[in-house]
Formats: structure tokens, sequence, C-alpha cells
């Protein structure tokens, strides 16, 4: 891993779940979506790299997850179909694994209902070493984890998903620093 000179610091991150969330915005056929959010049931951490002026470079997790459970929308029978295609019985965590981002992009592995795909997507973030707010998004297609968009007498869902997330983080414990 290339490390610029000017890097003054690595600081570890818990998640703060109070205040994280996860979106996955449904776009239905022929028109319309809806959205699962998941308020809650987020965890994971974060190894951030800090440049001398505070300023956040890169960011990396080994693994962040989150409970299939926590997905809501408005109507309980949806919430109940979503949890059955996604195999929540069997795999009750959706995770992103090998997480890296730097310059406004990610990249990372997701898992879901058994399955894994490499995924990329954007972000922002706002704050420094000492409280990091990342807003972040990228699609993902049903398909790539052998899940078939549910259809029915006409009505269903594009194959296309949006995910975004809002994490919330704060130092984690005595971070190492790197001189």
């Amino acid at each position: 891993m290339k490390r610029s000179l000017f890097l003054w610091a690595t600081v570890a991150f818990q998640l703060d779940p109070s205040v994280s969330s996860v979106t996955l915005r449904i776009r239905q056929t022929p028109l319309g979506h809806f959205e699962h959010v998941a308020p809650d049931g987020l965890a994971g951490s974060l190894r951030v790299e800090v440049d001398a002026n505070g300023q956040v470079t890169r960011v990396e997790s080994s693994s962040l997850t989150v409970a299939v459970a926590s997905f809501r929308s408005l109507l309980p029978l949806r919430d109940e179909h979503v949890r059955k295609h996604l195999k929540a019985s069997e795999f009750p965590r959706l995770e992103i694994t090998e997480l890296k981002a730097e310059k406004g992009t990610f990249r990372a592995m997701v898992s879901v209902a058994g399955a894994s795909t490499p995924w990329e997507g954007t972000y922002d973030l706002q704050g420094g070493k000492d409280d990091l707010r990342v807003s972040a998004e990228g699609k993902l297609k049903m398909s790539a984890f052998g899940i078939t968009p549910p259809q029915f007498k006409g009505v269903g869902v594009r194959d296309e998903v949006l995910v975004r997330g809002i994490l919330k983080a704060l130092p984690h414990g005595d971070s190492p620093s790197i001189p």
C-alpha cells in the first residue's frame, strides 16, 4: 500500500449505530419506488488515515454488517417479502468486507443471501480525526446474488438497487499513531 509522505496518524473508529443507517432504494415496474431503511442493526469499525492537517485521506474496513431484520418500509408485508428474498433466516446479516475508500470513491465486497460480489460507489466525508460522518452510495444488482427480482401480475421490482449509507463513527479506544 502506498502511503503519503504527509500521513500523520491512523485512527480506529467505531460506528455509532444510534445515528447510522443504510437505505435500499428499490424501483418498481412499471414505475415508482420504495425504500427499506435499516435505522439500527449496523455494526463495524473503520480504519482512517489522517494527514498532518487533520484531514481524512483514506478509509478502510475489514467488515461492516447490517442485520437483515432491521430493514423496514412502511408496509410490514413488503418487509416480510424482502426478508424472504434475502434469505434472512439462513443469512441474517448483509456483510461489506474489504472496504477501501479514497478520493471520493470506494470499492468493497458485498455478501447477501450467501453470495458475494464486488461493489463500487461514491462517498463524501465530513469531520476529521475526532468525529467522522460518511455518506456513501452505490448500485447493486439483485441478480448478482442469485435473487430473481419478484414480479406479480405485471408489477414487480427492477434488478438494480441503490444502496445508501449514512455512517457516523467516533474514535475507538487508543488509536495507534504513525509518526
